[in-house]
């Protein structure tokens, strides 16, 4: 079988950055992040410094892709609330 011609990008770094960012903004500790995601604290201090990510397909990755999912409805609920109140 041949090799595709444009392998798959690697996005758990994506993924680490995007997923602690909506930690950030919801107001989320590391240690909590942490325990959702189920990594170690020492592991999203490495991410935090651009160090290490996470690996497509694993649990923690699935678990931070809902987490980023469940930022972006909440964001949704939110503004669609805000903007029927105006």
């Amino acid at each position: 079988m041949s090799k595709p011609l444009h392998p798959e990008p690697d996005r758990g770094p994506l993924i680490a950055k995007a997923s602690l960012k909506a930690a950030e903004l919801l107001g989320v500790s590391d240690p909590e992040f942490a325990r959702i995601v189920g990594v170690s604290e020492g592991t999203v201090s490495s991410w935090k410094r651009g160090k290490g990510s996470l690996v497509a397909g694993s649990e923690q990755y699935r678990t931070a892709l809902l987490f980023i999912r469940a930022y972006r409805s909440l964001i949704a609920i939110v503004v669609d609330k805000t903007a029927a109140r105006a």
